[in-house]
C-alpha cells in the first residue's frame, strides 16, 4: 500500500491508558515509582510524533500496563517514476 510500517516493542512497565494518552505531549514525563528520579526533558515522543508528521506519516503507541508498551510509526513511501 506504499506506506512503510515499523514497530519498536519492549517488555517492562508499559503505560497506563491515562498515561498513553498524554504520551506524546510536549514536556510530559511520567514519574518511575520504583526510583525517586524523573529522567529526560519529555521532548522526545514529541519530537518523535513531529518529525513522523512532517513526513506525511503517524506514530501511534498502545500499551498493557505493567507488561509491555509499542510504538508504531507509518510512513508513506514515494516511489521513483
Amino acid at each position: 500500500d506504499d506506506i512503510l510500517e515499523i514497530e519498536v516493542w519492549n517488555e517492562g512497565e508499559g503505560l497506563s491508558p491515562e498515561k498513553l494518552e498524554k504520551a506524546f505531549e510536549k514536556f510530559v514525563r511520567f514519574h518511575d515509582e520504583k526510583s525517586s528520579e524523573r529522567r529526560g526533558t519529555g521532548l522526545g515522543l514529541f519530537i518523535s510524533r513531529e518529525i513522523v508528521r512532517g513526513h506525511g506519516g503517524e506514530i501511534v503507541a498502545k500499551s498493557e500496563s505493567g507488561k509491555w508498551i509499542s510504538f508504531t510509526v507509518k510512513l508513506p513511501v514515494r516511489r521513483k517514476p
